[in-house]
């Protein structure tokens, strides 16, 4: 017990001795802050679109097999085809954004550097998650209208 209290105290000197010696401490803190909360905020965006992937890979292929039914107008059957495209799209998107993404490294760029790369990537994904929601919305309203007929 006396030699955690001994550390304990070692501890708090150190840490102390360090806040105080560097002058750029809280804004190094704030940057590190910064950088976390981009990087997670960008990593939750890209999750949620990613969790989409497999339904919209089914929703695609039933728009498909509508488009090829003889049960639908050719009207019909054109728009599912284009709403089975612009899914495509949204996923190839998708893929095309984590081919481009590698993970920004503090040390080359700096915080400042890595945390404008993070804001440019959350700003793609946000492009890619706006199109992906907009393929599956007019995704789901076709095959609704189609089902009903």
């Amino acid at each position: 017990m006396k030699y955690a209290g001994i550390f304990l105290l070692f501890s708090f000197s150190f840490n102390a001795c360090i806040s105080t010696s560097n002058p750029n401490y809280e804004t190094e803190q704030d940057s590190i802050r910064t950088f976390d909360a981009q990087k997670a905020e960008l990593m939750q965006l890209h999750d949620t679109v990613m969790a989409l992937l497999p339904a919209m890979d089914k929703m695609q292929a039933e728009l498909e097999f509508w488009a090829d039914s003889l049960a639908i107008s050719s009207e019909d059957s054109v728009t599912a085809m284009q709403s089975a495209k612009s899914i495509e799209v949204a996923r190839k998107a998708m893929m095309d954004w984590m081919g481009q993404y590698s993970n920004p490294k503090t040390a080359e760029m700096g915080f400042n550097g890595a945390i404008e790369y993070l804001e440019s990537q959350k700003e793609l994904m946000g492009e890619v998650a706006e199109q992906t929601y907009a393929a599956i919305a007019v995704g789901d309203s076709l095959l609704k209208s189609v089902k009903q007929k």
